[in-house]
């Protein structure tokens, strides 16, 4: 997020879950890119910044709950991770 953008951090409840979201106002996430951001090793920061590890544990977790993780992403305007925990146990 650029300086003087903001994130957001937002908490609702759909159905039997919980939606927890993180937006920024960054630079996006390419579209080609998309399908990929929860991939091993895979990053679109280039070499010197970042492992590509951070978003597919996040994902791993999430899945280890019983949850799941989603991206949308606007080029120029930002993206949006929202993370989905079920509220009861089966």
């Amino acid at each position: 997020t650029p300086i003087g953008g903001s994130i957001g951090l937002y908490a609702r409840v759909e159905a039997d879950r919980l939606a927890l979201a993180v937006s920024d106002q960054g630079p996006g996430i390419p579209e080609e890119s998309l399908g990929r951001v929860f991939d091993r090793v895979f990053t679109t920061r280039g070499d010197k910044r970042g492992t590509g590890l951070g978003l597919a544990m996040v994902r791993a977790t999430a899945l280890a709950q019983g949850g799941d993780v989603k991206v949308s992403s606007s080029a120029g305007r930002g993206t949006t991770f929202t993370l989905y925990f079920p509220t009861t146990r089966s």
